[in-house]
This record gives structure tokens, sequence and C-alpha cells, in this order.
């Protein structure tokens, strides 16, 4: 029995124990518990002052802020309040604005609108295309010249070189050498020297001569440089010419000769047995003529080849002369002519019509009471389109004055040949010289006009005035009301200025083009300046062809008397040793060459006149006119260019004459 309550006891003691246990522990996880609930507090609390501290840093900016909103507020209150004024009149300005704009809309007239193809056009594009076609035409004039020259250079040389070879060709002739064998070497030394002349012309042809055109125009365009390109075509075309100068020459001359018997082309070749010449029979001048000017016409007309060649020559030369100095005359002092002479004026300036009348009135009292201005004349300015020779529309400037006898005191209408004045009448329209000659109908003196909207409208022409550069038409104001059926409404004005100065005419320019109604000012001062940049790159043209001509004309002359001095020297040999003087020796050769000088100088001119008037009406734009006909001063200073060179050449040839040793050339003559 006490077992069972001792065993009872010790169960319940160790139950006890284990609750014990049980509890401690639940007493220790409670004490964790608490150690954890302990830092989390801490932590919530930090977080909590950390909140705190951001939210009143927060609050601190947010109240920085609106102090800094309040103080931009209250600025711009305060600039609001002082520029309230002036808003409230820009306001009104803008309405006003408005209300302009919208009466000049209601005064607008309907728009007529027209289209062009590039190729119709009258702008830049086509300027520049028919300049092209100008210089395209020029160029198939000039080497026309250049060539024949050439050729008469070259079968003059070559005639002179097989004369030489005689003996040499008749012996390859009796040794039985057969005609291509012969011609060989000769038809290679004009081949390669014409391929040598070839090479150089065209190498100085396609750089030289584009780069000098190049400047000739580059004034009135924007390219920055030249391209040099080249035809394929044409350097053919070339070298066929050049060579067949050479090589063809060389076979004619040779194949007349090889027509000969070798017998006869070994001896020395007989000199041509003189003539009874026409001046012969002219008994009063022949008898009246010393010895040596009857051997001098006989001489001339006893090689009647070289007379030709030499003729020829020298015409050629002094017709490239002529032409040249005659353009550089026909253009020199155009631009003085035309803005100094002709427009007297210094500005031409227009207004809108369509502008507020308040602007027109403001317009035309700075015109009226501008003191730069010295006088002043109301035109009608406008463009109107008409028909050329050439079936395509053409572009016109109209100017009607507002007084028709005053238009010639800032305008000069006369007539260029004999200088007398022009009156604008009622009846009829006064039109450009070069204009009038652009027309393909000159019968009643009729011309078909179109207006801006394409009406077309018929008018008559009366007399033509002097003018060179754009073209232009004068009418009346009545006649204007007759032909288009309207008052003239008269847009700009013509202005002489109190100081005609470059500068002065910008200021003025530039207080006009300030005025609302302004529309366009033209200076004769920039367009003086822009012919002038334009005919000086030309005169330079024009220069490189006088130097070429010159050169050209040395060489012939050089080259025709060297081979007449050649041939003739056992002529000359004989006269010498029959007791000439060196003077009378040379001048025996250099009076025909004198004469024959004067002749082709006067062909020359003849013909240097006709290629001139060719030129200066080919060369020229569609609008633009050059100085028609030819100065006496330029046929002097041809002919004695020509001769100077023709004497330069005499004197060379006189040392050479003097320096043979004619003995010598007698023994070698008599082999």
């Amino acid at each position: 029995v006490h077992t069972e309550y001792i065993n009872d006891a010790g169960n319940l003691v160790d139950q006890k124990i284990k609750e014990i246990s049980d509890a401690i522990n639940s007493l220790k996880n409670a004490k964790i518990q608490l150690v954890e609930a302990k830092y989390a507090l801490q932590e919530k609390n930090d977080l909590f002052d950390r909140s705190v501290k951001q939210g009143e840093e927060k609050l601190k900016n947010a109240r920085k802020e609106l102090d800094n909103s309040k103080r931009a507020y209250e600025k711009n209150n305060s600039d609001f309040q002082k520029n309230y004024v002036q808003a409230y009149r820009k306001i009104e300005d803008g309405k006003k604005k408005i209300e302009d704009a919208e009466a000049r809309y209601a005064n607008l007239k309907e728009v007529n609108y027209k289209v062009y193809a590039r190729d119709e056009f009258i702008s830049t594009y086509d300027v520049f295309r028919d300049g092209i076609n100008r210089l395209d035409s020029l160029s198939n004039i000039f080497p026309v010249f250049f060539f024949a020259v050439a050729l008469l250079v070259t079968l003059s040389t070559m005639l002179r070189m097989v004369d030489e070879q005689r003996s040499h060709i008749g012996i390859l002739k009796a040794l039985g050498y057969n005609k291509w064998e012969i011609m060989k070497k000769y038809i290679m030394y004009g081949f390669f020297s014409g391929l040598i002349g070839y090479i150089l012309g065209v190498t100085l042809g396609l750089t030289l001569l584009p780069s000098v055109i190049y400047k000739s125009y580059a004034p009135n365009s924007i390219f920055s440089s030249v391209v040099l390109r080249f035809d394929y075509k044409y350097v053919f075309l070339a070298f066929i010419i050049a060579l067949s100068c050479t090589v063809l020459s060389t076979v004619y001359i040779l194949n007349k000769e090889l027509k000969v018997n070798p017998s006869a082309l070994m001896r020395k070749k007989p000199p041509k047995s003189g003539s009874k010449i026409f001046l012969e029979r002219i008994t009063p001048i022949w008898n009246r003529l010393s010895f040596n000017k009857k051997v001098t016409a006989r001489n001339i007309f006893r090689y009647k080849v070289r007379m030709s060649m030499t003729i020829l020559g020298i015409a050629g030369c002094t017709t490239l002369l002529v032409t040249g100095i005659g353009i550089r005359d026909s253009i020199k002092g155009i631009s003085d002519l035309q803005y100094s002479k002709i427009s007297k004026y210094e500005l031409l300036v227009t207004f809108d019509n369509n502008a507020l009348k308040k602007e027109v009135s403001e317009f035309k009292e700075m015109i009226y009471k501008n003191s730069m201005i010295m006088d002043s004349e109301e035109i009608l300015y406008q463009k109107i389109n008409t028909e050329n020779k050439s079936d395509s529309e053409h572009t016109i400037n109209l100017i009607v004055p507002k007084k028709v006898d005053r238009i010639n005191e800032f305008i000069e209408l006369r007539d260029r040949k004999t200088s007398k004045s022009i009156k604008l009448d009622n009846d009829s329209a006064v039109l450009t010289e070069k204009f009038v000659g652009s027309l393909k109908d000159h019968s009643g003196r009729k011309l078909t006009v179109y207006t801006d909207s394409g009406e077309e409208k018929n008018l008559k022409y009366g007399e033509k005035t002097e003018w060179y550069l754009q073209n232009y038409m004068y009418m009346s104001p009545k006649y204007y009301e007759k032909t288009f059926g309207k008052n003239a409404e008269f847009n700009g004005y013509l202005l002489k200025l109190q100081d005609s100065s470059a500068e002065n005419v910008n200021i003025v320019s530039r207080e006009i083009m300030k005025l609302s109604a302004a529309q366009s000012v033209t200076s004769t001062k920039d367009s003086k300046g822009q012919v002038d940049a334009t005919l000086n790159g030309l005169n330079f043209s024009i220069v490189i062809m006088i130097i070429c001509s010159s050169l050209l004309a040395y060489v012939v002359l050089f080259n025709l008397t060297n081979i007449n001095v050649a041939e003739r020297i056992y002529e000359l040999s004989t006269i010498k040793v029959l007791g000439f003087y060196p003077k009378e020796t040379s001048m025996y050769i250099f009076r025909e060459n004198f004469v024959l000088t004067i002749f082709g100088i006067i062909l020359g001119c003849v013909l240097g006149n006709r290629l001139q008037n060719y030129i200066i009406t080919t060369l020229p734009p569609a609008d633009s006119m050059f100085v028609p006909g030819i100065k006496f001063s330029n046929y002097i200073i041809s002919a004695v260019l020509t001769m100077i060179f023709s004497i330069v050449v005499m004197m060379l040839m006189h040392k050479k004459i003097n320096s043979t040793n004619m003995l010598d050339a007698l023994k070698s003559s008599d082999n």
C-alpha cells in the first residue's frame, strides 16, 4: 500500500516537475518575445522619429516654396500691372493690322497664272543657253580662217621642201622606186608635223580657251569653277582637218612632181618665164615706171601661186585683226553710252498699287520731299510679252511717262544714225533698235502683245530709238489707253539724285525700300557694274583672239618671205654680183612683199568688215546690242600692225640675204 502511494507521489512529483519545466520554458519564450517586441518597438520608434524629421523637412521646404511662389506672384502681378497698358496697345495694333490686311485683301485684283516650260521661261537658264548657242555659232567661223591660213602655210612649206628635194626625188625615181615608196618619207614628215601641231592645239584648245571663255561669262553665273570636258566628235574632226592640211597638201604636190620624167627632176627647176602683164598695155602708166618697179610688177604676176598665197594669208590675218579690234570697239564704252548719255536717271523705283492709300501717299511724299532727290518723273512700268522672229515669247519692258514732254530729260530717245530726238505721240509706240530687228514682220509696223491675263492686243510702232541693253517700249498715256482700253495706272518713278555717287545711290535705295508700298528699286550703277564685269571678260577673250591673229600674221609673213628668198637666192645672187647694193638686193624682193601686203590688207579690211558686222549681230544676247559699224581707226591699226609684222620679217630676211655667200649660191645652182 505504501509503495503505491510512493509511486503515485513520485509520478505526481514528476508531473509537477514537468509542469514547472514547461512553465520555465514558456517563461523563457515569453522573455524572448518580450526582447523581440522591445527591439520592434525601438525600430518603430526610430522609424517614427525619422518620419517626423522628414515630414518637418518637407513642411519646411513647402513653406519656402510657398514663400517663393508668393514673391513670384507678387512680382508677376506687378509686371502685369506695368505692362497691361502696353499689351492692350499691342492688341489694338494687331486688330488694326488685321483690319488693314482685310482692306488690302479686298483691294486685291484677280490673280492670273501662266505655266511655262523651262525652255520657254525667260530666265537665267534661257540667257545662259542663248549665250552658249551664240558661242557655238561663232565657233563655226574662226576655225575656218585659222585652218585656211594654216593650209596656206603648210602648202607653201611643203611646196618649198619638194622643190629643194627635186633632184633627190628624180634619183629615187630613176633607180626604180615606185611612187608610194618615194612619197612615204614626205607623207610621214607631213603627218608627224601635223600630229605635233594637233596635239599642242588640242591641249591649249581644251584647257586655255574654255577657261578664258568661262571668265567672260562667270560674272553672270553662280558656277564656282569651270569643268573641262570635250566632245570626241570635234576632237576627231580637228584631227582629220589638221592632218588633211599637211598630208593631203604633201600628196598633191608630190603627185604633181612625180609625173615629171626623172631626168627633168634631177635638173634644176627652170625659173618661170615672164609674160606681158596687163599693166604694160596701159602705156602712159607703164612708161612712167622705173626699172625696179617694172621688174616688181612682172615678178608679182610671174609667181601667181605665191602671190595668191601671200595675199590670202595676209588677208586672213588682217580679217581676224579687223574683226577682233572691231568687236572690242563695238563693246567698249557701251555701259557709259547707255547709262550716261541715254539713261540719264540714277534710280527706277516702283510701288505696289494694291497697297493702302496711306502707304502709297507715304511713298509719294518721300519721293517729292527727299532732299537727296533732285528730280523725278512718274511713270507706268510693267513687263509685257510679245513674239520675235523665232516665234518664241519674249518679254519687253514698257514705260509710260505721265508727262510726255519730260521723258527726254530722263531717257534720251533718239535715232542712233542721225542723233535726232524722238518724241512720243498718241498714234504709235517707240521701240528699241535691237527689238525692232528681232521682229519677224515689219509690214505696217504692227506688233502683237499679250497682257498678264493672256489677252491679245495689237499696236503700231513708229521710230526706233538707240538702246543697247534690254528691250524697252515707250508710249504716251493716251496711246496706252487706246491700246489696252484702260487708263495708265502709274506705279513708279524715274529719279535723278543730287549726288550720283554709288554710296548716295545705295542710301536712297535703302530709304525707299523701307517703305511699305515700295516694290522694287533698280539702280543704273548696279546695272552698269554687271555689264562692265561681263564686257571686261569678253574684252579679255577679244585680246586673246587679237594676239593669236597677230602671231598668225607674223608666221605667215615669215614663212612666205623665207620661202620666196630661198627659192630666188640664185636670182638675188646674180643681181648682187652685177653690182646691186645690199639694200637694193633686199628691196628687189621686199617691194613685191610690200605690194602684196597692201593688197592683202585691203582684202582683209573688206572681209573683216563683213565678219565684224556678222559677229556683232550674232554675239550679243537677244535683249542687247553692240555698237554697229566699224571705226576707221580700226582699219588703220590693223593695217599698221600687219605692216609692222611685214617690216620685222623684211629686216630679218635682209640680214639673211646679206649673210648668204652669193658665189656659193651660184655654184650650187649651177650644179
